[in-house]
């Protein structure tokens, strides 16, 4: 799954995830998720989302991760906007079609896009990955997350 995630600092997935212009990473970042578990990153990669501004494109990868996460954060600090209204998230990006999201049942915002265009093969994690204790952010933490959110939110 797929969630875009207002609290999130930047575009977290899992190893497993398709995605372009993927590196092993000199230099991992640490991540603590919502039970208080550290991850580390092992590789980058590139959201390949057309519309999304080349800045806001770094994606980390994490042998951990079971949901992957699009942040909201690097999108608005590369002049795109966000709206939650609703059951519709909308991203609008400088030059480009608006990107939609919607809230699905466990009250997550799940971006369609990349499950059906950017995620359709999925590789195995790298033999070569660091062995991390096997950690993740549950739909249920998500959903507590976004449920502390007013119906319409502005970034």
């Amino acid at each position: 799954m797929t969630i875009l995630d207002s609290g999130a600092t930047g575009h977290y997935f899992s190893t497993r995830a398709n995605l372009p212009n993927r590196q092993p990473t000199t230099d991992p970042i640490r991540v603590t998720v919502a039970n208080d578990q550290t991850i580390y990153s092992t590789h980058t990669a590139e959201l390949p989302i057309p519309g999304i501004p080349r800045e806001a494109r770094t994606v980390h990868l994490f042998p951990a991760m079971s949901n992957n996460l699009i942040a909201v954060t690097p999108l608005t600090q590369a002049g795109c906007s966000i709206q939650f209204q609703g059951s519709m998230g909308t991203i609008t990006c400088p030059n480009s079609e608006a990107i939609h999201c919607h809230l699905n049942p466990q009250g997550l915002w799940a971006f369609q896009a990349c499950e059906d265009h950017l995620l359709s093969t999925v590789t195995p994690a790298p033999s070569s990955a660091p062995t991390v204790k096997p950690s993740h952010v549950t739909p249920q933490t998500m959903a507590w997350l976004h449920s502390k959110s007013k119906d319409s939110i502005n970034y």
